[in-house]
């Protein structure tokens, strides 16, 4: 049997820990407050900022896509296609696979990969990533 040639899913780690995300939506609204009050409706903006854009992978739904292509992870905006070339190597958490970039590259010493959690699909997310980067136990590849 042939693996698939295209694996897409869905994950929203917001609605998966209701008391964490109710502790993250009191804090954003502290800060929030905690902007407006020191510098009115420019400070609330940067607050919102402040906390959103790091947040955003928590708070909204992520769409990940394996493609033969390459990985594309979906969160507000499309990210676009990452090859498979561009990573050396994986290594396998309870909750996703980090999918490695080589640290050679200076950009890539700050960005140490892609991440993508598992959704219940643990064994067909791991089969695609294997049949692209190589068998192994996992950690990353030279």
């Amino acid at each position: 049997m042939k693996p698939p040639e295209r694996l897409s899913w869905t994950v929203h780690p917001f609605m998966e820990r209701p008391l964490v995300s109710l502790a993250v939506l009191a804090a954003m609204a502290v800060s929030w407050a905690f902007g407006h009050y020191l510098l009115g409706p420019a400070g609330l903006l940067v607050a919102v900022l402040g906390t959103v854009s790091p947040l955003a992978h928590y708070l909204f739904p992520n769409e990940y896509t394996l493609t033969d292509e390459g990985v594309s992870v979906r969160v507000v905006l499309p990210s676009g296609v990452k090859p498979w070339d561009r990573f050396i190597g994986y290594t396998v958490y309870p909750d996703g696979v980090l999918l490695a970039y080589d640290p050679s590259v200076l950009r890539n010493r700050i960005h140490k990969g892609v991440f993508l959690r598992f959704a219940g699909n643990r064994e067909a997310v791991l089969a695609f990533v294997r049949r692209r980067l190589g068998e192994g136990d996992g950690a990353p590849q030279a």
